[in-house]
């Protein structure tokens, strides 16, 4: 019970973290979009000069994490905002969670590396090259971290129970040997007993014989 209290616990925690994903990406989508479309548009994450997310967002860095221009092309399909990427990772990760077995988990886990080796990334590009802070990124860094943590919980309450079994068939089989090894060793004392009372019966036999043969 403790075991399953625990896993729907850790299960509505990543549901609503990918939601707060989705919620925190599609509002960095709508202050690009404004910002692009409208240069004197200003967000309510924008408090200064050193504290702005749409400077983060309308730069190269904020399409396709500033490599797939380069790659692919600045007017590729592949180089979209983002928090298109993210709110695809915060699907999957849903998704992924309904579905819910230690294969899943440990896709789970996988794209959580992904994503938090992304947020590292991007974190030097806002601290060190763009020289800013972005409250929008910082939050989905925060989520993409505890994401990671939850699964890692989660792939651990998975074992928890397959370890149990295993303990527990390698004790029955235990139990199987030491009852199979008893009831062997009460047949043979048995059978030990009756040679034992066929032995004397069997000289007296014998004694019998030469008695008559004299």
């Amino acid at each position: 019970m403790a075991q399953k209290r625990n896993s729907s616990w850790l299960s509505a925690a990543l549901l609503l973290l990918c939601a707060a994903g989705i919620a925190v990406c599609a509002y960095a989508y709508h202050v690009e979009t404004s910002k692009e479309n409208d240069a004197s548009y200003r967000a309510y994450c924008d408090l200064s000069e050193y504290i702005s997310c749409s400077k983060v967002f309308t730069s190269r860095y904020g399409r396709g994490f500033g490599l797939f221009e380069h790659i692919f092309g600045k007017d590729s399909l592949i180089n979209q905002p983002n928090s298109i990427f993210g709110i695809g990772f915060y699907i999957i990760q849903s998704l992924l969670e309904f579905g819910k077995s230690s294969t899943t988990t440990k896709i789970q886990i996988g794209t959580s590396i992904v994503a938090n080796l992304g947020s590292v990334y991007l974190g030097y590009v806002l601290f060190y090259i763009l020289g800013d802070f972005c409250i929008v990124c910082v939050s989905m860094y925060v989520v993409n971290f505890t994401i990671l943590v939850v699964n890692v919980q989660s792939l651990r309450g998975l074992k928890k129970p397959q370890k149990q079994q295993t303990s527990s068939s390698k004790k029955k089989k235990k139990a199987t040997l030491t009852s199979d090894n008893s009831s062997s060793n009460k047949d043979n004392n048995k059978v030990e007993k009756q040679a034992a009372k066929e032995k004397p019966t069997k000289k007296k036999d014998q004694k019998k014989k030469r008695q008559k043969q004299n």
